[in-house]
């Protein structure tokens, strides 16, 4: 099942509540992420976004989108 821009905007909850690891998003999510948010990182088909989730030994965790 695809999560989209609007179920979440539905909700009271930060991306990283929303979404889990392998979610399918919809366009309108993934340009969230890339555009509206401040993305840590940006290439072609890869985007980091929003501030970092988590951290594990000295590594910081972002939302992915492929």
């Amino acid at each position: 099942m695809k999560k989209t821009f609007k179920q979440w905007a539905k909700q009271d909850k930060d991306l990283d509540e929303f979404l889990s690891p392998g979610d399918y998003i919809d366009e309108r999510l993934c340009n969230y992420i890339g555009e509206i948010t401040c993305p840590v990182y940006c290439s072609k088909d890869f985007i980091q976004g929003c501030d970092a989730i988590k951290s594990e030994d000295g590594v910081l965790f972002y939302i992915t989108v492929i």
